[in-house]
């Protein structure tokens, strides 16, 4: 036996029964030169086809064998990815620059896989993902490696400085456009500072009505807003806006 990249073998696990001991062991190449085990085990040998002389204590002999150890060879999972980072959808060009290896086993760490010597490929989910290459030999040895891609977005925070709530369907809610906010905690106040509304979301918005669930008449209102996004920036906004509730 041979490992996968090694330079040397073994011959073990020959069971030799007598009963004229002791039993005397010599190993030999193909060419019948011995070899200094002095043992039933052959080990630390290069590639080649050896034989076992076994003699007992009468002087007879008798031979196991031929016994071949092949050459292995070694492989090294290797490659780059560019870019390692960025906001979703990103296409990642994965280079392959393993050694001793004939087939590839590309695992993106999302459960898709390809079998291509060099994909591209584009991840769209948020996260971090391994992305690792098994790379092969025709014998069955392999070696694994791996890397991490993280995929973000960049968070988007506007707040609207007018609103008409007045049930036409249109702009009838105070929200926050946001794209990639994690967090969300908002407050809105009438001129004389009371609470009307507040909510901690960042799908939630203010209808236009009162704590008490009246029409908050035409006016100005004002706004605190505390915010992070998926990118981890963190925003936190105060000011004004407009109700026009007349048609």
């Amino acid at each position: 036996l041979a490992n996968c990249g090694d330079t040397t073998g073994a011959v073990l696990g020959i069971v030799v029964t007598s009963s004229a001991s002791p039993l005397l062991y010599q190993w030999q190449d193909a060419l019948g030169n011995p070899l200094g085990s002095g043992t039933a085990n052959l080990i630390n040998v290069g590639p080649g086809t050896y034989s076992l002389v076994v003699t007992d204590s009468n002087g007879c002999s008798s031979t196991a064998g031929p016994f071949t150890i092949n050459s292995t060879v070694g492989v090294v999972a290797s490659f780059t990815a560019d870019p390692v980072t960025g906001e979703t959808p990103l296409p990642v060009t994965f280079t392959n620059t393993s050694i001793g290896a004939a087939n590839y086993l590309w695992q993106f760490g999302t459960g898709d896989t390809s079998s291509v010597i060099s994909p591209v490929y584009t991840y769209v989910p948020l996260g971090q993902f391994t992305a690792c290459l098994i790379a092969s030999t025709t014998s069955g040895c392999s070696d694994t490696a791996c890397t991490t891609i993280d995929i973000f977005i960049n968070s988007v925070f506007v707040i609207p400085n007018v609103f008409t709530p007045n049930d036409d369907n249109v702009n009838d809610i105070f929200t926050v456009q946001a794209v990639g906010l994690k967090t969300m905690d908002a407050e809105i106040f009438n001129r004389w500072g009371q609470k009307e509304y507040e909510w901690h979301t960042t799908n939630d918005g203010w209808d236009g009505r009162t704590a008490s669930g009246v029409p908050a008449p035409d006016g100005t209102y004002y706004f605190m807003i505390k915010a992070t996004g998926i990118d981890g920036k963190e925003y936190f906004e105060k000011g004004s806006f407009t109700l026009i509730r007349s048609k």
